[in-house]
């Protein structure tokens, strides 16, 4: 039981480490991504102040281009902060706060993968495991305390000699003794078992009953998850590129006016901001998941 529960320890330590993992690279990805933003704003503002020069655009076209700029900096700057924190978090968690804990993630995001994960085994479970244990000790402590209220009858034989000259004979006795329980016949430890007994039952459900309803929670969790993710990756992600790549174009070309650029832009970032969102979310809800079942005996397929 000991041992399991170190194991439900480590179970729960994992866990978290992995949702600080996945939050380190969601702001990671998300500081990736202003970034980019920032870049395309700066170009967009240069090439705005050149054609200003040349009385090509309006004071107000450069001045809305410089208030852009300015909030993609700023986006970028709380990205940043938002990565720092979740290095600092995960170094935490890790027990190396204080020390060197810019951590980069590198792993790719999981792949989502179909199944029904409702059905995972949730047997092998530490909590459960120790709960069955200690079950098992609470059954055998009551067996032994009933076993004390038995009469154990003792029977003995003795043979003594006593060798010449002392003039004294052998002899042979022989005896038996009986417990009489006349004042106490252990009534008090075998009702102490019989209440441990069914305490150790009771918890023992309550446990399964807990890992079952994380399961489904999980289950629930990681289906949804993986939906709202290939819904992006399906589509959505390619027309937002798309959206914003043709809006680039026509504003080179005078097509369309700045509005409509800076909209696609803002449409763009969202997103991507949008869709890594997601990923991170069915990242988490696998984590959960793995760690609300028996993973090892049980696997989604891609």
């Amino acid at each position: 039981a000991a041992l399991a529960d170190y194991d439900d320890a480590q179970r729960s330590n994992r866990l978290a480490l992995a949702l600080a993992y996945f939050d380190l690279k969601l702001s990671q990805e998300a500081e990736g991504i202003a970034q980019n933003l920032v870049e395309l704003q700066r170009q967009s503002l240069k090439a705005a102040q050149l054609r200003l020069k040349s009385g090509d655009v309006a004071d107000v076209d450069v001045a809305r281009l410089e208030i852009e700029a300015a909030r993609a900096n700023a986006d970028f700057t709380a990205a940043r902060t938002a990565k720092r924190d979740a290095q600092l978090v995960l170094a935490g968690i890790m027990g190396v706060a204080g020390q060197d804990s810019a951590f980069e993630a590198s792993d790719d995001w999981p792949t989502p993968v179909t199944g029904n994960a409702a059905n995972a085994s949730i047997e092998n479970r530490p909590d459960i495991r120790a709960a069955q244990a200690r079950r098992e000790q609470a059954h055998t402590a009551y067996d032994l305390a009933r076993a004390q209220a038995t009469r154990d009858i003792t029977v003995g034989l003795q043979f003594e000699r006593f060798p010449q000259p002392l003039g004294v004979s052998n002899t042979v006795g022989f005896g038996f003794s009986v417990p009489l329980f006349l004042r106490h016949r252990y009534q008090g430890e075998i009702q102490r078992a019989a209440v441990d007994r069914r305490s150790a039952d009771a918890t023992l459900r309550a446990a399964k009953l807990a890992a079952a309803a994380d399961r489904e929670l999980a289950a629930t969790d990681i289906d949804g998850a993986r939906e709202r993710l290939q819904l992006f990756q399906s589509s959505m992600i390619a027309k937002a590129k798309a959206t914003a790549e043709s809006a680039e174009y026509a504003f080179r070309r005078g097509a369309v006016d700045l509005t409509d650029l800076l909209d696609a832009r803002r449409a763009m970032q969202a997103v991507m901001l949008d869709a890594l969102s997601a990923q991170a979310a069915y990242a988490k809800a696998l984590a959960a998941w793995q760690a609300a079942t028996d993973a090892s005996a049980w696997t989604l397929s891609p």
